[in-house]
């Protein structure tokens, strides 16, 4: 792969990654001015507000990390050769990276659903969720200390 096609994945990446923010910051200012006070006096409600902030601001971290990448060609090669470096990628697949991120995503998003239901399942769900995700961090740094 060229760098100028690494450019552009991560030019598009950098868009899906605002295009998350912006959703982030629309549901932080729909909570804070036109969310009805019955919805604000929910424990996920509150819950739904910090994930939304810290996903603004992580992603903004994000897209400030990608766009000095993008404007220094040592840094961009630097990132190309660590993203596909294969012994970082036989160890996010020994760890089950893609799919556990995304299964704990979808048991976070249903634990804010049912939540609204029932407190005790949002509870449970989202202490799987993280259960799911310390476990498979443990993995990764146990495979980057023995491989």
């Amino acid at each position: 792969m060229t760098m100028e096609k690494y450019k552009k994945i991560l030019k598009k990446r950098m868009a899906v990654f605002s295009a998350l923010a912006l959703l982030c910051v629309g549901l932080l200012v729909y909570n804070q001015f036109w969310a009805p006070e019955t919805l604000k006096n929910n424990a996920v409600f509150a819950f739904q507000c910090g994930l939304a902030a810290s996903g603004a601001l992580l992603l903004g971290f994000v897209l400030i990390r990608y766009r000095r990448i993008l404007a220094d060609d040592a840094k961009l090669e630097l990132n190309y050769r660590q993203e596909n470096d294969e012994r970082a990628k036989a160890i996010r697949a020994k760890a089950g990276y893609p799919m556990v991120v995304v299964l704990s995503l979808l048991l976070v998003l249903a634990g804010m659903i049912a939540g609204y239901f029932n407190t005790t399942i949002f509870a449970v769900l989202i202490a799987a969720a993280l259960f799911q995700m310390f476990a498979c961090v443990a993995v990764k740094l146990y495979y980057r200390k023995t491989m």
